[in-house]
């Protein structure tokens, strides 16, 4: 009975504190913070997250898929950016996130050259490079289209190519097309 009444004072005690006695949050501070981890840029997926309250800190464990080209820095760099992300949004919070490499259905050089030749006037894409810095992915190609074509036809099919990659691969900051 006593350790009854001490269980009882306990949860009474807690309760007119103000504290919360479960440690769930509400759906809406869940996808608020879903939201803030996929809009930040450089993360494909979040493959797991974990959200839990203990008073007024939320604690936050994430795994996302990132670009498998990113280094350690720069992928550090993301997840410092996620974590800062959060705190603005919710306020109190400890943030955990781990990274796994987003395995895409091709190597980013092959996913250049197909799209590139998807663009009904290129012949060939070759000499393709790509180059991650400070967060960013830059990306040079060499493309050959007939040589008779205007300049004005020819500076369109550059930009279908740079429109094509930068929708495709989200943190692309620059395409560089080299005609020939």
């Amino acid at each position: 009975v006593l350790g009854c009444l001490l269980s009882y004072l306990r949860v009474k005690l807690i309760w007119s504190s103000g504290m919360e006695l479960s440690d769930t949050i509400s759906k809406d501070v869940a996808d608020k913070i879903r939201k803030e981890i996929i809009s930040t840029k450089g993360v494909y997926k979040c493959e797991y997250l974990k959200i839990r309250k203990a008073g007024d800190k939320t604690f936050i464990r994430a795994t996302v898929q990132v670009p498998d080209y990113l280094d350690f820095k720069a992928a550090h760099d993301l997840t410092s950016q996620i974590e800062t992300n959060i705190k603005n949004a919710i306020g109190n919070a400890e943030v955990t996130v781990h990274t796994h490499p987003y395995e895409t259905e091709m190597p980013t050089e092959k996913l250049v050259e197909k799209l590139a030749k998807e663009v009904e006037e290129v012949k060939e894409a070759h000499e393709i490079s790509t180059t991650h810095a400070a967060g960013e992915l830059y990306i040079t190609l060499h493309v050959y289209v007939d040589q008779k074509l205007s300049i004005v036809k020819a500076h369109e099919i550059a930009e279908k190519i740079e429109n094509k990659i930068e929708n495709r691969i989200k943190e692309v900051e620059n395409v560089t097309v080299h005609l020939e």
